[in-house]
């Protein structure tokens, strides 16, 4: 009996290393890296990445950077220019307007730039600390360079969208530009595009604004469409004698 045993033992065994281990369900990839929160370089991901030392993405703007502070331009930083690049242009706006409201506009950018340091002038065309032209916002006045977030009061947190796109020209483009205008210029330049959004909401009291500083963003009206032109009336039919 036991050696029936021993032998159908044996005759087992062989059947199952004729069908072979069943294999493991493949790995899943691994998850690529996100980029620092702040601090240190981006890492090269073989993607286009823009980041800031000041906020982390989808979190809040410090006071510094918006009207109810000192009103400077984030420091902003990006990855190694994509193959082709010739220059980089830079669209901040509020996404949570009616239309979005536009705080920052800034092209001309070298390819060789990777960074934007905090506090940048606010003037139409820079030598130092970069090389760079700037347009105007959706401010009423003091509308050249980079105005911070002014979320009217009460409102919930406003999403600030940072775009750089990577262009694949220096576009000769005379500095002053609205976003709009920019964006309808380097249409078909664009190789690469990034964006990093922050958030604000008004931390402070009504009244405790810096003087001469515009309280709220507050778009104009949509212009009505132009009328159409009025045809010329056809003239009187000639009268029957």
């Amino acid at each position: 009996m036991i050696a029936a045993l021993g032998i159908v033992t044996l005759v087992a065994q062989a059947a199952l290393a004729s069908q072979g281990t069943p294999s493991a369900p493949p790995a899943a990839p691994p998850a690529a890296p996100a980029p620092p929160a702040g601090g240190g370089a981006l890492p090269n991901l073989g993607a286009f990445l823009l980041r800031s030392s000041a906020f982390a993405h989808t979190e809040r703007i410090p006071d510094r950077h918006t009207v109810e502070g000192e009103d400077l331009s984030p420091p902003l930083e990006w990855s190694p220019a994509p193959p082709g690049t010739e220059s980089y242009a830079i669209i901040c706006e509020d996404l949570d307007t009616q239309r979005p409201f536009v705080h920052w506009v800034i092209y001309g950018i070298p390819a060789s730039v990777t960074k934007l340091p905090e506090g940048l002038p606010r003037e139409r065309t820079l030598t130092e600390p970069v090389v760079a032209k700037q347009g105007t916002s959706s401010f009423v006045k003091d509308n050249l360079g980079y105005r911070g977030p002014a979320t009217p009061r009460g409102n919930k947190p406003h999403r600030y969208q940072f775009t750089i796109y990577a262009l694949k020209a220096g576009p000769d483009i005379q500095p002053g530009l609205v976003a709009s205008a920019l964006r309808s210029r380097i249409k078909d330049q664009i190789v690469a595009e990034a964006t990093l959004i922050g958030t604000y909401s008004r931390a402070r009291k009504p009244g405790q604004t810096p003087p001469g500083v515009q309280e709220k963003e507050t778009l104009p009206p949509p212009k009505p469409p132009a009328a159409p032109p009025t045809a010329p009336s056809a003239p009187p039919a000639p009268s029957a004698p």
